[in-house]
């Protein structure tokens, strides 16, 4: 009877995991929502003489921090006078609870105008390529385009709740961009097929730094695995400038030549294989020359992957993040894993302790990543994350330390 009881535990356990999204009530209020305030402008007035009101989109390529790494989006704005501002989406600031926040999955950004010459500097400074193209807004538009720059710009209404994937700064001028054109860029790019998912796109732009690629792919969900028209695309930087470009029929001019970037590494997948598999030889020999040793080096790696497992449940459960939702990595790496952290620190000091529980606990993860794997592969519409990036590496880690374990 017990045995029945546990099983049936498991599998609602297993259920709950699955379909887990935030317990978190009331979200988070847009204080600046681009829909409902671009609704207020009308784009299709018959406007004279504003001919010589000139909009540019400016692209600015990837850099070398992490939050760089996806490329950064402007609007610049010329008068008739010739002066140029230049209208920025992507303002935010470190302090003020700023990482407490971004668990929570509500960061607020601001919208910052400032001069054309300060984007130039900018870019110089950090050895980023920065690029123009000209935007053909329709003349009937540009009144109401400049009225609603100058409303978003004021203090009460710079600031929006950011969203990586939805509201970002590429995605705050592609909206602007399709109001001027009465809704139809938008039907225009949504019937082009980009050929990727949503996280294939990302990760176009991380492939040269393993370590934010495989980290952040851990903890998004299946919600990001289906494939993006090329206007859900715009909310990275290089595909709005692609999409206008290729709408327009007009080419994007250099105006800062940045340094080479880094050369793409490796398919990640095998590189965090291969650290796994690396990581499992050094605690076998570790274990051969001395438990305390072993005990050492597998409380390092499990302190790891139990910081990771609760980043993790924090953000499946307990925050506003809907990419995080639905993670089948849960079931692999989750914060029972602090077994393994606790024993393994208990043979660092006490080298005579058993090493049967330690065991047996890799057996049963290393048994419930196996059937993840096979589910994925005969269940694939059902266990459509792609997630083999931590599937294999996990899979492979466990079974090494059952195997160095096995006389135990």
């Amino acid at each position: 009877m017990f045995r029945k009881l546990a099983a049936i535990a498991i599998v609602l356990l297993i259920s709950a995991l699955l379909s887990a999204t935030s317990v978190l009530n009331n979200p988070p209020e847009d204080p600046f929502p681009v829909e409902e305030n671009l609704a207020l402008y009308d784009f299709d007035k018959d406007e004279k003489r504003m001919s010589d009101f000139r909009f540019s989109l400016l692209t600015t390529e990837k850099g070398d921090e992490v939050y760089t790494l996806f490329g950064h989006s402007g609007l610049q704005l010329t008068t008739p006078d010739g002066i140029s501002r230049t209208y920025d989406w992507g303002v935010f600031d470190f302090g003020k609870g700023f990482y407490i926040n971004f668990m929570r999955g509500r960061l607020y950004y601001l919208m910052l105008v400032s001069s054309y010459d300060r984007s130039l500097f900018k870019s110089e400074f950090e050895g980023r390529t920065l690029r123009s193209l000209p935007l053909e807004i329709p003349e009937r538009a540009k009144r109401d385009t400049i009225a609603y720059l100058n409303r978003n710009s004021l203090p009460e209404n710079s600031t929006y709740l950011y969203d990586f994937y939805l509201d970002n700064c590429a995605t705050r001028v592609r909206d602007l961009y399709n109001a001027a054109t009465g809704d139809d860029f938008r039907h225009w790019a949504e019937g082009i097929r980009t050929g990727l998912t949503i996280r294939q796109l990302a990760e176009e732009c991380m492939r040269d730094d393993f370590a934010a690629n495989w980290t952040i792919n851990f903890i998004q969900g299946k919600r990001i695995d289906r494939e993006a028209n090329l206007y859900e695309a715009c909310f990275l930087p290089s595909y709005l400038e692609k999409a206008i470009s290729e709408y327009q029929g007009n080419e994007p001019v250099t105006i800062v030549q940045g340094r080479s970037g880094k050369q793409s590494a490796s398919n990640y997948i095998y590189q965090a294989t291969l650290i796994s598999i690396a990581a499992v030889i050094i605690l076998y020999f570790a274990f051969r020359i001395s438990r305390r040793l072993w005990g050492l080096l597998a409380f390092t790696i499990s302190l790891l992957l139990l910081l990771l497992s609760l980043v993790l449940f924090i953000l499946m459960f307990f925050s506003y993040h809907w990419s995080t939702f639905f993670n089948e990595n849960i079931l692999i790496l989750n914060p029972s894993i602090i077994l393994l952290s606790v024993l393994s620190f208990s043979v660092m000091l006490r080298p005579k302790t058993s090493l049967s529980i330690i065991g047996r606990y890799c057996i049963v993860s290393s048994s419930i990543t196996l059937l993840l794997l096979i589910l994925k592969l005969v269940l694939h519409f059902l266990f459509a994350q792609d997630n083999l990036a931590v599937i294999i590496p996990l899979l492979v880690f466990y079974l090494g330390q059952a195997f160095i374990l096995r006389k135990e």
